[in-house]
């Protein structure tokens, strides 16, 4: 009996994720082979037709004689196909009404497949609804940013057009509830003028201070602070005090302070019977002087092995001092030129008479001077 087989036509759209199960060859379905329930067999699944024998040759023997091996050599079926003796008619009817069974199945399955509405395309769909939505945020973005300049411009002149519709009249005199009083310009010029004799006097007092600090160098209290650094300095590098290296202390004290130079700028009174004075001091570094030279000093003392203990003291021969007193120059002469230093310095009195801070002149002195 023939088969048949029913697939779609090459203009059916069908879509892959539902579409049903491959039909493979050798696995039609039953239909398709002609078959029907009456054809398969019995009710229960058993072959009642079917009978065995060695081999499956019928009436034949096992090739060995412990081969109890039977295969069939019949398949059972229960289809009678019309005798030409007989009751023939019978037959015939039965055979044709199990045709048409199995044709009009076949037929109402391709009518079924063949009417099936196609599946969605759901993927496409939602990335044509993406594609969509994406270009309607660009819209509202574009919208959003063009309003955000343009609202400014619209208030400002939709304001100025109420402003101009609902107040139009002169605009209010603020400045008329301010009064001022004004003051006689020779009364100011008196007060000028005495704040000015003020600070003349403030800026005079600081000004005869460093100078007279400054005016012999051979000696005061800015020449013996000298002495008593650059001694200090020497004996904490090496434990000798400059006359005992050979050193004359008092000749470079006069040396720094000679080549010191004031300069007196402005002053500033506080009303209160304070105020400050600003002075520029150009002054050798003479911190520096003493801690160089100290340290090469020392490293001669070492090499010498007259380093000061608090054991022993060596008195230096006047050769080794002569020596020393070569390193002393050497190093004070290496030693380069300060930055001028600008302070403030305290004042304190009224009118033409004030003095100056002495607490405060030693501290910037020590300053200008590197003293540390």
């Amino acid at each position: 009996m023939s088969r048949f087989r029913f697939t779609h036509s090459d203009d059916d759209q069908v879509d892959p994720f539902n579409a049903g199960d491959p039909v493979m060859p050798g696995s039609e379905p039953e239909w398709a082979l002609g078959l029907d329930d009456e054809t398969l067999g019995s009710d229960d699944g058993s072959d009642a037709d079917v009978s065995y024998a060695p081999h499956g040759e019928a009436g034949g023997s096992p090739h060995k004689s412990e081969d109890n091996y039977q295969a069939p050599t019949t398949r059972g079926h229960s289809y009678d196909a019309p005798s030409i003796e007989g009751d023939s008619g019978a037959q015939a009817d039965r055979a044709a009404r199990s045709v048409s069974r199995q044709w009009q199945r076949a037929m109402s399955r391709a009518r079924r497949e063949k009417g099936r509405p196609p599946q969605p395309d759901v993927a496409g769909r939602a990335t044509r609804h993406r594609r969509a939505l994406m270009r309607t945020m660009i819209v509202v973005i574009i919208l959003i940013s063009l309003l955000g300049s343009l609202l400014p411009m619209l208030a400002s002149c939709v304001g100025s057009i109420v402003d101009d519709i609902l107040f139009d009249e002169p605009a209010p005199d603020y400045t008329a509830d301010f009064s001022f009083d004004w003051v006689d310009s020779g009364a100011a010029s008196i007060t000028d003028a005495v704040e000015e004799q003020e600070e003349q006097a403030a800026r005079e007092a600081v000004r005869t201070s460093l100078e007279g600090l400054l005016a012999d160098p051979t000696s005061g209290e800015l020449h013996d602070r000298l002495v008593d650094y650059l001694n200090d300095e020497l004996d904490f590098w090496g434990g000798y005090t400059a006359a005992e290296l050979g050193i004359d202390a008092d000749a470079w004290a006069a040396e720094v302070i000679s080549a010191t130079t004031v300069e007196v700028s402005d002053a500033y009174l506080y009303g209160d019977g304070t105020g400050g004075v600003y002075a520029t001091l150009d002054t050798p570094n003479a911190g520096a002087m003493s801690s160089e030279a100290g340290g090469d000093i020392y490293s001669y003392l070492l090499e010498h092995e007259l380093e000061a203990t608090i054991y022993s003291k060596q008195e230096l021969t006047e050769e080794q001092r002569g020596e020393v007193r070569a390193i002393w120059d050497a190093a004070v002469a290496a030693v380069e030129p300060q930055e001028p230093w600008e302070l403030s310095y305290e004042v304190t009195g009224s009118g033409e008479s004030w003095e100056l801070n002495t607490e405060r002149l030693w501290s910037n002195l020590e300053t200008v001077y590197s003293l540390y």
